[in-house]
């Protein structure tokens, strides 16, 4: 999947590469200008003097889409391990002379294993009556979150079930495929 999204993001700056080589101004060839142009059906004339077609241009909005669903996916990672209630331990270490062998003998490297920690409260917060402008919501399963506190540091929040199930209950189900 990170090859798939790697070649997309690739093919991408090569098409922006070239339409700035051609004259167009930095705002047509970036992500926006180059999504309105395929959006629109343009047609690229590439270097060999051929064209990108309709069906290209759709393969290549599929790529851009994966590339742009596996960085989201990264980011969300990334946001959940700088929160300040995830601490990360290593359980396994490698020694990296063994990592070298394997390497020279053309097999992949062993990886270290490590056990991210999220700190939950001691007790869960209790909270009654209504909370803000808004009235009680039907008892539905909350996912986990990233948290922002007023003094700039972020924490994860767990999924819980929140809401008052005399309001009713939203059941939730998660169609998860495989991007084309």
């Amino acid at each position: 999947m990170l090859n798939f999204a790697a070649q997309a993001a690739r093919d991408c700056r090569l098409i922006e590469g070239y339409l700035r080589a051609h004259g167009l101004p930095d705002d047509a060839a970036t992500a926006g200008g180059l999504a309105d142009r395929i959006a629109r059906a343009e047609h690229f004339e590439l270097p060999d003097g051929g064209y990108l077609f309709d069906d290209d241009l759709h393969a290549l909005v599929e790529q851009i889409a994966a590339a742009t669903a596996v960085a989201e996916s990264l980011l969300s990672m990334l946001s959940a391990l700088a929160c300040s209630n995830v601490t990360a331990e290593i359980a396994e270490r490698v020694d990296p002379k063994v990592n070298e062998r394997r390497t020279r003998a053309g097999k992949l490297p062993i990886f270290e294993t490590r056990v991210l920690t999220v700190l939950c409260p001691r007790a869960p917060i209790n909270r009654t009556g209504q909370q803000g402008d808004r009235a009680s919501p039907r008892q539905h399963l909350r996912r986990g979150h990233v948290r922002h506190l007023p003094d700039g540091r972020r924490i994860w929040i767990n999924a819980a079930i929140v809401g008052d199930p005399a309001n009713g209950r939203i059941r939730k189900f998660y169609d998860v495929r495989t991007a084309a």
